[in-house]
């Protein structure tokens, strides 16, 4: 209904972008580089913290805005998420677009509504993920389904981010390494479904 856009457009009336995930062959190459422009290496976890017993990625944040990937093999029994999606897709395509919100509840809560699908997601219902690493804010994210077939797996990540120590209802209790690696398992199951990045 038009009361129903009307209050999404409210909802997102002050959302803004905060940051791009793009997967490269080259991670390191491509973070020094982006260094040497001026942009600050700022999250930049160990792999081992994200992926599983067969894959991970490589990954740093550089000046808070671009999310640099690039996918770890360890086995070779399967290729990791970001090399699939690399190959498929290109150097620098976006994997994923951050969006800040000021009430993610609701605006998850609204999508959900219009039958948008989540990646975080138990008994067909959004769960919000909390990253308490932070020892300044607490950080809320849900994570979309990818947007449409011709999207080539593109999909939205929702965050909030909150005064530290203020209680949230609906999520889970959450470091940040842990929220990626999570999502990541999320994500091997729908690639080992046969369907997510296969459009």
């Amino acid at each position: 209904s038009e009361e129903r856009y009307q209050a999404l457009q409210s909802l997102l009336k002050t959302a803004r972008l905060d940051h791009i995930a793009m997967p490269v062959d080259d991670k390191d190459l491509y973070a020094e580089f982006f260094q040497t422009l001026g942009f600050e290496k700022g999250y930049d976890p160990n792999p081992r913290d994200i992926g599983d017993e067969d894959t991970s990625m490589n990954t740093s944040v550089l000046g808070g805005m671009f999310a640099l990937m690039t996918g770890i093999e360890y086995t070779g029994k399967v290729a990791s998420q970001i090399s699939r999606y690399l190959q498929k897709s290109g150097n620098f395509s976006i994997q994923h677009i951050a969006i800040r919100v000021d009430n993610l509840q609701a605006v998850v809560d609204a999508w959900h509504t219009l039958g948008i699908r989540f990646l975080t997601e138990e008994d067909s219902k959004p769960v919000l993920l909390r990253d308490t690493d932070s020892p300044h804010a607490d950080v809320l994210q849900c994570f979309t389904y990818p947007l449409c077939p011709t999207a080539r797996g593109l999909f939205f990540e929702l965050k909030q981010v909150f005064p530290k120590g203020t209680f949230v209802t609906q999520s889970k209790d959450e470091f940040r390494d842990r929220n990626v690696g999570m999502l990541w398992h999320y994500v091997r199951k729908a690639l080992d479904e046969g369907w997510l990045f296969e459009v």
